[in-house]
């Protein structure tokens, strides 16, 4: 799931941020196409944070683990 996320991201992103070369390729060019094509890269972007943070890590990247369930950093809850 953790590698799916990051193609996600990967996919969202140039959806966010390469907007102009997909309405270049499509041929319509006007405000309705950049929005859908900015609103399909943020849901894919927001997927991809879900799918990052709730799928398993790799070995090599452990350390991302503060936002876990199980010993999460952020989400620790301590009774003083």
């Amino acid at each position: 799931m953790f590698f799916v996320g990051i193609v996600f991201l990967f996919f969202g992103g140039f959806f966010v941020y390469g907007s102009r070369w997909i309405v270049r390729i499509i041929g319509k060019n006007d405000q309705h196409t950049v929005v859908i094509i900015k609103t399909i890269g943020m849901i894919m972007t927001l997927l991809a944070f879900w799918l990052i943070l709730s799928g398993e890590f790799p070995r090599t990247l452990e350390f991302i683990r503060i936002f876990s369930r199980q010993k999460g950093v952020l989400l620790c809850q301590r009774r003083i």
